[in-house]
């Protein structure tokens, strides 16, 4: 988990209201099962190492659109959970686009959000391909 450390501190740092990090909580839990595969224990791990144990009381959820304020890192912490399987399917993609549309971005907005996202973790994977005793890529 530590290379999503930074999100953790953004996450952090976001300043939201308990009822927030509960709609945030639970509109990540909804994307992670929205594939069909049901619920990834690495996703269940990412979504508890961004928000922290929100603990198991139910609490006031704040509507939806209360993300807006957030939603730059709302929707890099529902790309990261989308793809902390292994993936990134067609029906995470439509639900982040929808939430996203709800959110007020544009279809250019999420695409620029895609795009980085997926270059910081193409280089996170060539740094560690570099860095393995052995590897052929090992600088």
């Amino acid at each position: 988990m530590k290379q999503v450390g930074w999100l953790r501190k953004w996450v952090a740092q976001a300043g939201m209201r308990r009822s927030v990090r509960l709609r945030f909580e639970s509109e990540l839990e909804r994307l992670a099962q929205i594939d069909g595969q049901g619920f990834d224990p690495d996703e269940a791990v990412l979504i508890v190492h961004l928000l922290g144990d929100l603990g198991d009381e139910h609490g006031t959820i704040a509507p939806f659109e209360s993300l807006w304020l957030h939603a730059r890192v709302f929707l890099t912490s529902c790309l990261y959970v989308a793809v902390a399987d292994g993936g990134y399917s067609v029906e995470q993609a439509r639900h982040i686009s929808a939430m996203a549309t709800r959110l007020g971005w544009s279809a250019r907005q999420l695409s620029n959000l895609e795009e980085e996202v997926l270059e910081r973790l193409e280089a996170r994977g060539r740094s560690r391909l570099t860095n393995v005793p052995g590897s052929e890529l090992a600088v």
